[in-house]
């Protein structure tokens, strides 16, 4: 079994490029395979053979962590909100409160169903639930944007536009929530110091910006999500009744709460549904916002579990939906 540190990390983040590489071939979230190196490299599986837990992984995989979320932060074109931002501005308010208040009234109703635990009080815990479900992931619903044509249309400047609003709005919160804890103020920091930047950089240098995005997709985020994955190595704790509620949760709530607010805005039913089914998208935010809460004590190893589950299948979800509703269907048909 190895026990240098250093050959671990390299090894899970080799495995971790390679598998998400072939999802990205296969068009599914490239955090999809760097999820699966993580559980393939835990105890469960090849970890009595090849050990790579260890401090320095530890260390490594946050301030992975903290980069990536710069590098999502710079991501955010805040520049492009001014197309379309009335209409954007309306479908990620209601893209963020409707699924977050119906989490968080569930938590609070039954929060044994949740696997609430009593290690934080029941308000925050339902808080916490409510902004994981909120989140979008931008960086996975671009890519679907691009994959099915229509990043450059009416439905891809909304989504976008709307999605940029709402991150900003649950990181807000998010921050207000850990309001007592500054280690866990950095990953906030990151983010916003990200989009400083990238708006200062942003018409200077396309060299940097594909740098950067290089850095985020291809160098951090496999580390960090493959640590990530070594937590789900556990298969006991996985409760599928658990993760089906949360999936309704959070797909319900965001599709119907996006449709119609992109409805009412004016947008053809078609395209209405094609935002909604784009921002139901949780991805790598949403896994990234469920691991720290993990870390904190705050949810059990079960809801954290369904919790990156439910992220990867709303991100898988988003592609094939609106290439169903893109289909042609006839003249007519709005």
């Amino acid at each position: 079994m190895n026990s240098d540190p250093i050959i671990g990390i390299l090894a899970l983040w080799f495995a971790a490029r390679a598998l998400g590489t072939l999802a990205q071939m296969l068009r599914q979230p490239s955090v999809l395979g760097e999820l699966l190196a993580g559980v393939l490299f835990s105890p469960t599986f090849l970890g009595h053979r090849f050990h790579v837990a260890s401090p320095l992984l530890t260390t490594a995989s946050f301030y992975a962590g903290l980069g990536f979320l710069f590098f999502a932060g710079f991501e955010n074109q805040l520049s492009s909100l001014k197309d379309r931002f009335r209409t954007g501005m309306t479908v990620g308010l209601a893209g963020a409160a409707i699924p977050f208040v119906i989490a968080w009234a569930c938590a609070i109703s039954l929060p044994g169903l949740f696997g609430y635990d009593a290690h934080t009080s029941p308000s925050t815990f339902g808080l916490f639930l409510g902004i994981s479900l909120a989140i979008s992931a931008l960086p996975v619903l671009t890519r679907t944007l691009m994959d099915v044509g229509v990043y450059h249309s009416v439905i891809g400047s909304v989504t976008l536009s709307a999605t940029i609003l709402e991150n900003l709005m649950v990181w807000a919160l998010f921050s207000a929530l850990f309001a007592t804890s500054l280690h866990f103020h950095l990953p906030v920091v990151a983010f916003i110091i990200g989009i400083i930047v990238g708006e200062i950089v942003r018409k200077r240098s396309l060299t940097v910006r594909k740098t950067t995005s290089w850095l985020a997709s291809r160098a951090l985020a496999p580390l960090f999500f493959s640590v990530v994955g070594l937590k789900l190595g556990n298969l006991a704790q996985f409760d599928l009744s658990l993760t089906l509620l949360l999936i309704a949760i959070a797909t319900l709530g965001k599709v119907i709460a996006g449709t119609l607010t992109a409805r009412l805005s004016g947008m053809p039913t078609r395209e209405s549904w094609c935002v909604g089914f784009a921002m139901n998208s949780r991805g790598a935010m949403s896994i990234f916002l469920t691991s720290l809460g993990h870390e904190l004590g705050m949810i059990s190893d079960r809801l954290f579990f369904s919790l990156v589950i439910m992220a990867l299948f709303t991100s898988m979800l988003s592609g094939p939906a609106l290439r169903q509703i893109l289909k042609p269907t006839g003249p007519g048909w709005k």
